[in-house]
Parts: C-alpha cells; sequence; structure tokens
C-alpha cells in the first residue's frame, strides 16, 4: 500500500514502484514505468568481483552478520 503526501510518494514495508503517471486537469505530464532487466552471468561475475575487490577489508564482518541473520531464521 503506499500513500502520497506534498513530500512524495511512501511506499510501505515491502512495497515496489512498478509504474507511476501524473496527469494536471487530465493532460498526462508524467510516466514512468519499471523495466525488468535481466543480467548475464558475465555481468554478475564481473559485478561480484568488483564487490569483493571493493570490499574485501570488511568482508569478515559481512559474513558474520549474513551467518549471525541465518541462524535467526533456522530457529
Amino acid at each position: 500500500m503506499s500513500q502520497s503526501s506534498p513530500e512524495g510518494i511512501i511506499l510501505g514495508k515491502g512495497s515496489t514502484l512498478e509504474s507511476f503517471s501524473l496527469s494536471i486537469n487530465k493532460e498526462k505530464v508524467l510516466e514512468l514505468k519499471q523495466q525488468e532487466r535481466s543480467y548475464s552471468e558475465e555481468e554478475v561475475v564481473s559485478f561480484i568481483h568488483k564487490f569483493l575487490k571493493e570490499h574485501q577489508p570488511q568482508l569478515p564482518y559481512l559474513i558474520g552478520g549474513i551467518n549471525m541473520w541465518f541462524e535467526q531464521f533456522k530457529k
């Protein structure tokens, strides 16, 4: 569920904005649609390598945090 306010659109937890249309006096001014994107295996591998290279010092903390998160749901 979403709400509209003067500050913008507030999406509820777990919500994603798929499309947006704005009309003023029945004249369409703006329309946005989320387009699906698929990634090739090379793009995914390249992203993972770049991520690991940039965040190597933080990896032990990241892996520890992920393990703690999984442990919560195993119980």
